[in-house]
């Protein structure tokens, strides 16, 4: 819960300046084992999202809950939502909705892309419910005992987030078999 309550305060300003309220009900949490750099560029980005598409003067709800066998942590806002097309593709690389509204807002179509690749990292999933209607509701469900590696080792064979962030880099630049070595 540290580490979502910390993004939460780190993105009050930016939801103050729309209007926007951010509300918490984080249930008592066991530590679990997890790579504290790699969620936490996956809840602020799962936060960012749900400002950047939630209308002015709504609310944003995160909430935890822990299971026998998982932590699952729900954002869920009020925004524009998306259509099941824009939910199949959601996922992919590059990827932005191409409507109206999505036009004006920022972004480069790799966050939920990354999102989705860092909470698979350990070992857990990504779920979205979302309509044009009611909004986006993003839950991530990360298991509480799975190895005795960190989590940045499971799958990509690295020793330390900032391996695994260059790794991640690297993937989508063409010209990565340089020397020059980038940390992000």
């Amino acid at each position: 819960n540290a580490i979502i309550e910390k993004s939460i305060d780190s993105f009050k300003t930016f939801a103050q300046k729309k209007g926007i309220v951010i509300t918490s009900s984080l249930e008592p949490l066991f530590p679990i084992k997890l790579d504290p750099i790699l969620i936490s560029k996956v809840i602020n980005n799962l936060i960012d999202n749900a400002i950047k598409y939630s209308t002015k003067s709504s609310e944003i709800t995160i909430s935890s809950k822990e299971s026998e066998t998982h932590v699952e942590i729900c954002f869920q806002d009020n925004g524009i939502g998306m259509t099941d097309k824009e939910q199949e593709q959601l996922f992919t690389k590059f990827y932005r909705a191409k409507n109206d509204t999505t036009a004006t807002i920022p972004g480069s179509g790799l966050g939920l892309y990354l999102t989705k690749y860092f909470v698979e990292a350990h070992n857990g999933t990504v779920n979205i419910d979302s309509n044009p209607v009611s909004g986006t509701q993003v839950t991530i469900r990360l298991p509480i005992r799975y190895s005795n590696k960190p989590s940045s080792q499971l799958k990509f064979g690295v020793k330390k987030s900032s391996e695994f962030l260059l790794k991640i880099k690297n993937s989508f630049n063409p010209d990565s078999k340089k020397k020059e070595k980038k940390y992000v």
